[in-house]
């Protein structure tokens, strides 16, 4: 009895070191919570909410990732982890630094797209594709017979393969969902497809195309081979497409911003005839920058950030050249001379200058980014 009444205490005692320790874990998430809407004029910073439940879950962060050969032609963050994929084939990493995937084969034009936890590889002209998941696994994917136009792929790893079409189509939209197996299929015969969107609840697709008159985007169901609507830019030319979270979608033009909904009706989100368009990002929660330049040359203008209604968040005057830009909650420059990482509403929260070698970055969720250079893709942290 006294053994077993031992036995029972420590028991309860364990129980109240795992609530005590529960209970800190609690108290440190939400003085996280708390200091992110402070600092963040009552909206919640999610980079640094996302920072600190990485830090609870005792998550290791590699500060670098390696780059072989070979391997380094293209580059995409996958959840805090990388793909890197190149002439020779992809390699896939964890958020640790350990290589999760590897595999070799030829590609012309190695391209790579990611959202959350998933990635996809291909080689754009040709018939190669790679659907990834945050571990390494790959999903079985039918090749298609034809070159490859673009690839996109959405936060439930769902990817929307856009090809080369015969039989007098002008290309076509496969959709795959997160398996490998084939959803729906979409054949353009007017207008030359350009990319396509997959919405996040995975039932509707958005297809972007260029005709004679302009850019359009064609709007569909998935349960439906019925076109719901089309947004057509007139002598214009749209560059790329992107679903918010409310269902709307996004597209950046020549010289415009434009919110689009699932009937075909487009709001102008910003105007900017007469600047000139020297970058842009979208991000998968709508968060979209716009780079634009006062002059057809030289490098003085506006960086601009919008949220995923349209409403404008912030903006810097720049006179330096952009080498890359990439948001992902927030917002990751490369400039000439430096990295520069900004939340969405463009306040400065940290800068780095020994970026000589660096010839792309990438914003991470975390509030960091990965600065890629020879060899090497280093972590820069905004904390």
């Amino acid at each position: 009895m006294t053994g077993a009444g031992k036995t029972q205490k420590r028991r309860a005692g364990g129980r109240r070191i795992r609530r005590l320790a529960g209970s800190a874990a609690i108290l440190a998430f939400v003085a996280a919570l708390t200091y992110s809407l402070a600092v963040g004029g009552g909206r919640p910073d999610l980079s640094g909410v996302k920072r600190a439940l990485a830090g609870l879950r005792g998550v290791e962060r590699a500060d670098e990732f390696i780059c072989a050969p070979g391997y380094d032609a293209a580059f995409a963050d996958l959840d805090g982890g990388f793909v890197t994929a190149g002439a020779l084939g992809f390699k896939v990493f964890g958020a640790d630094g350990q290589q999760l995937a590897h595999e070799s084969f030829k590609m012309s034009e190695p391209m790579t797209s990611s959202s959350g936890g998933h990635a996809v590889v291909y080689d754009a002209g040709g018939t190669s594709v790679r659907l990834i998941d945050s571990a390494g696994g790959l999903a079985p994917i039918v090749e298609p017979e034809l070159e490859i136009i673009s690839a996109a792929i959405n936060g439930n790893g769902w990817l929307a393969l856009c090809t080369r079409e015969g039989g007098g189509y002008k290309g076509s939209v496969t959709v795959y969902g997160a398996d490998g197996d084939m959803k729906y299929k979409w054949y353009s015969a007017q207008g030359y497809i350009m990319s396509a969107a997959l919405s996040r609840d995975n039932r509707e697709l958005a297809v972007l195309s260029l005709g004679d008159t302009g850019g359009r985007i064609t709007l569909l169901k998935l349960q439906s081979e019925q076109v719901q609507g089309t947004f057509d830019l007139a002598g214009g030319v749209i560059l790329e497409i992107k679903y918010t979270p409310d269902g709307r979608l996004l597209a950046v033009a020549e010289n415009s911003l434009i919110s689009v909904d699932g009937a075909g009706t487009g709001a102008v989100v910003r105007d900017f005839s007469g600047k000139y368009l020297g970058g842009w990002a979208i991000g998968d929660d709508g968060l979209t920058a716009l780079l634009l330049l006062d002059y057809g040359v030289g490098d003085a203008g506006t960086l601009e950030t919008y949220d995923a209604r349209g409403a404008a968040l912030g903006a810097v005057s720049t006179d330096s050249r952009c080498i890359s830009l990439s948001v992902n909650g927030g917002v990751a420059v490369l400039w000439r001379d430096r990295l520069s990482l900004y939340d969405a509403s463009l306040r400065l929260e940290s800068e780095f200058h020994d970026v000589a070698d660096v010839v792309s970055a990438l914003a991470r969720a975390d509030g960091a980014a990965l600065a890629v250079g020879r060899g090497v893709a280093k972590v820069y942290d905004s904390a």
